[in-house]
């Protein structure tokens, strides 16, 4: 009888911590940690800009005679948008003209008269000083021919600039001019804006430039129409008081925005998440509890935001414990609930 009653009382102690352990372990719900990953949306503020943007100004002083457009007005590339008073230009282009027809007359004779100096040389008799003087007149004269050319060219040139047209087809977008008034070579007269080279503009965070590579899309959303884009370039300077980055996107086909509208940059991003109930903090640091054997893990992120879906990438192993969270600490132990 003392036997037994010693066994009974060796085996519970044997048994005791045992139990005591079992008990102590906290027991968690898991689930897979691929089952919980997905690609957040991402949203950035866009604006659109034209690639051209231009003061538009006339070479030439003179009186506006003529302005073809208003403000709003679109027009087509090489369209007439302004016009000078020509008379001066035009009696410029007469003169030039009428200097090359002297000097072509001129050099005329003088070839006439070196063919027959040619002749009288080779028969003895016309000096070779004289000769060489008739030489000398004819290559003067031809010089004088392709001044007179090179100047009426000028001529013509400036006559064209009393015409003001369209560097690029666009939106006249503002207007300084008035009919009759003198215009001044530089001075602004016309904006004009390109509706067709145009970009999208977006301030990037920190946390959403690494998502940005070369084979990035996102969509322009605008009053519920969207546009598709391309990233185009991300800047490597940032701002040092909203500490973003500016990215360049190119519209993919047509139609484009007008340059000017504001909107949102959307996109899927491309790397994997886990959603932001998950976390849990220790230590100061956020981070995710996962289930490796009987043993809880603790695995921080430090690049973690509370409130915000965590990338997670590369991906970890083990299972994320969903429940029973807040007594744990790294190294704990656990127990899974059994299934039902």
């Amino acid at each position: 009888m003392y036997k037994t009653i010693l066994a009974i009382l060796a085996f519970v102690y044997l048994v005791y911590p045992l139990g005591l352990a079992a008990a102590e372990a906290t027991v968690v719900t898991v689930q897979p940690l691929a089952t919980l990953l997905f690609h957040p949306k991402q949203e950035a503020p866009a604006h659109v800009v034209s690639l051209n943007d231009s003061l538009l100004s006339l070479e030439l002083p003179g009186i506006l005679i003529d302005i073809a457009v208003e403000v709003g007005q679109l027009v087509q590339k090489e369209m007439p948008l302004l016009r000078l008073d020509p008379w001066i230009y035009k009696n410029q282009l007469q003169q030039a003209q009428a200097g090359l027809e002297e000097s072509q007359t001129r050099l005329q004779l003088a070839q006439r008269q070196h063919e027959r100096a040619t002749q009288l040389h080779k028969n003895g008799q016309l000096t070779t000083e004289q000769f060489d003087q008739r030489v000398a007149e004819l290559h003067s004269l031809t010089a004088q021919v392709r001044q007179q050319r090179v100047l009426l060219q000028a001529a013509q040139e400036r006559l064209d600039h009393t015409i003001l047209k369209a560097p690029f087809a666009g939106l006249v977008t503002d207007r300084t001019s008035q009919l009759g008034g003198y215009a001044a070579p530089g001075t602004p007269l016309l904006r004009l804006t390109d509706i067709e080279q145009v970009e999208l503009t977006a301030q990037i965070r920190p946390d959403q430039g690494a998502q940005f590579d070369a084979a990035w899309q996102g969509q322009f959303y605008l009053e519920g129409q969207s546009y598709p884009v391309q990233l185009r370039a991300l800047l490597a300077t940032q701002d040092p008081q909203a500490r973003t980055r500016e990215a360049r996107l190119r519209f993919v086909g047509a139609p484009k925005p007008f340059p000017g509208i504001t909107g949102r940059l959307v996109w899927i991003s491309p790397r994997p998440h886990l959603p932001a109930w998950i976390l849990s903090r220790r230590g100061g640091v956020l981070g995710v509890f996962l289930a490796r054997g009987s043993v809880a893990h603790f695995l921080p992120l430090p690049q973690a935001v509370e409130g915000q879906p965590i990338p997670l990438d590369p991906l970890p192993e083990g299972a994320v414990i969903l429940s029973a969270r807040e007594p744990l600490q790294d190294g704990s132990a656990i127990r899974l609930e059994p299934e039902r």
